[in-house]
């Protein structure tokens, strides 16, 4: 019988089915249909179906009426919290959120906010106390919202376990006017990683700089920068962030797709530690900026470079002109320095027979072993 099942089989064939039916964006559906197979899977079927969560005002009355109803602890099973909240949302004033209660095994929270102010109110009547275990915090904001230092001070200050913060700020949505700080704030011990994608970033580390001057703040120090609209160029506000603090920095990540590689990204030598580069950028851009970017490169501990290509290019992006580029790459990456170099990676949405071009081209790389071409469907770089 379905019910005698043991606890490990029905866990892969719970996997099996959500695996098999994300192909058609069904893999939370499969689950909940699972949950009508017996009632000893009921609790597995709802640890899936609800351990990603979207709130917004049209359905959150309906959500806290099932979790309020159902025999299982429907708010234990969360692990990922989406809120949306836009201009005129009834639900999201204070004293309806609070209903909503304790998430205690919530890892992330993301927060979409299409309207002032609301980062900052629910960090004083929702997040503190209700998020034990957050890790990742996710904070957008749309083309015609702005987000502060004071929003973001607001909204890190009730996590302790905070670890990754990601700002997804729209058009020219980051408010530089407002450099004021909440009440009372902290930056949480643990938080090592900061994701940028907003235009203004430069703007970002200029506020934190006068905010330090002013004794308001103290600069975090960071292990992982991933940044849009950012260059590590050595008069820049980032450069300056990592002339001071870039011996920490294990991991960086640029988008370069925008052509904001104005200046040579000097301030790459002050990362005296960094372990991984990850690029975004087209792939015939590739050997001029590589051989850019390492020409600063400083850490003996210097061994992955991973190439992320937004465009759906073909094998044409090694041909003609490009070859002697990519020789010269290879030859610049057989440098001593770079003899811990352990994997130089290719993300690209239609690899054609690039990865053979590269091992004719590339052939002390392709020697090492290094060289990787592998195929994707989106642009993703996660941070580890």
């Amino acid at each position: 019988m379905a019910a005698d099942l043991p606890a490990d089989i029905l866990e892969i064939l719970f996997a099996e089915s959500q695996s098999s039916s994300a192909d058609s964006g069904g893999d939370v559906g499969a689950a909940a249909l699972c949950g009508l197979v017996c009632k000893a899977w009921l609790p597995a079927s709802r640890a899936r179906v609800f351990s990603s969560v979207t709130i917004k005002e049209r359905n959150a009355q309906s959500f806290l009426d099932v979790a309020k109803t159902s025999a299982l602890p429907l708010k234990s099973f969360i692990r990922m919290l989406q809120l949306t909240v836009r201009k005129g949302d009834e639900f999201f004033e204070s004293n309806s959120i609070k209903e909503l209660g304790p998430l205690p095994n919530a890892t992330t929270l993301r927060m979409k906010a299409d309207a002032e102010g609301w980062i900052p109110a629910l960090a004083d009547t929702f997040f503190p106390n209700n998020f034990p275990r957050l890790a990742n915090l996710d904070l957008a904001v749309s083309d015609f919202t702005s987000i502060s230092m004071r929003d973001i001070l607001a909204a890190i200050t009730p996590f302790p376990t905070l670890e990754t913060l990601k700002l997804d700020v729209k058009g020219h949505g980051f408010n530089f006017m407002d450099d004021s700080v909440p009440d009372v704030y902290q930056i949480p011990p643990h938080w090592r990683t900061l994701v940028f994608d907003m235009e203004m970033a430069e703007t970002f580390w200029e506020i934190l700089f006068e905010m330090e001057e002013a004794d308001m703040i103290t600069i975090p120090v960071f292990s992982q920068l991933r940044m849009q609209g950012s260059w590590p160029q050595e008069r820049s506000f980032l450069g300056r962030y990592l002339r001071g603090y870039g011996h920490k920095m294990m991991a960086l990540s640029f988008d370069c797709s925008d052509d904001n590689m104005f200046n040579p990204p000097g301030a790459l030598r002050y990362c005296t530690a960094l372990h991984r580069l990850d690029l975004r950028l087209d792939t015939r851009k590739v050997p001029a900026t590589l051989i850019s970017v390492i020409e600063h490169i400083r850490s003996l501990s210097f061994a992955e470079i991973n190439v992320f290509d937004p465009d759906r290019l073909t094998s044409r992006s090694l041909s003609g002109r490009q070859v002697d580029k990519w020789q010269k790459l290879d030859q610049a990456l057989s440098e001593e320095r770079f003899a811990g170099l352990k994997k130089l990676s290719f993300m690209i949405p239609t690899p054609g027979n690039l990865a053979d071009k590269l091992l004719e081209n590339m052939t002390s790389c392709a020697a090492r072993g290094i060289l990787r071409v592998t195929e994707m469907e989106a642009y993703i770089v996660e941070t580890s």
